[in-house]
Formats: C-alpha cells, sequence, structure tokens
C-alpha cells in the first residue's frame, strides 16, 4: 500500500512539473478586436473618400477569417463568372 502511494505522489509531482513546464512555454500573443477592426476600416474608407475612389474594405484576422465587411455600392450587386 505504502508503494501505491509513493507512486501516485510521484506521478503527481511528474505532472505537475509538466504542467508548469508548458505553462512557460505560452506566448501572449495579441489579437485583433472588432473594435480595432471597425477602427481600421474607418481609416481606411476616410482614405479611399479622400482620393476620391469608392471602397469594399475586408478587415481579416492573421488566420484569414473575415472580421468586418464594408462596402459602398451603387445598384445591384452581381457576380460575373
Amino acid at each position: 500500500m505504502k508503494s501505491l502511494a509513493s507512486t501516485v505522489l510521484a506521478m503527481a509531482l511528474f505532472l505537475g512539473a509538466m504542467v508548469a513546464d508548458s505553462a512557460a512555454q505560452l506566448a501572449d500573443k495579441k489579437v485583433l478586436t472588432l473594435e480595432g477592426a471597425k477602427k481600421a476600416a474607418a481609416a481606411a474608407a476616410a482614405d479611399a473618400k479622400q482620393h476620391n475612389e469608392g471602397a469594399a474594405i475586408a478587415i481579416v484576422d492573421d488566420g484569414g477569417n473575415l472580421m468586418y465587411l464594408e462596402g459602398e455600392h451603387r445598384g445591384p450587386l452581381r457576380a460575373r463568372f
């Protein structure tokens, strides 16, 4: 019985050390928020307006996933194939 308790204690210490080590390996990552995406889109829209250009503005995250979409269109939208 003492051997089982020693084994369990050793495993708990080992797992605790692994968790502590893996936590030390994680990096803090800054991410784009919806508020930040809206600010970026507003800046892009202001630049497009300054240069008298219409614009469709898409803001994506670092994985390429769409976070914010805004566009200026006149008339119906059509897809051309």
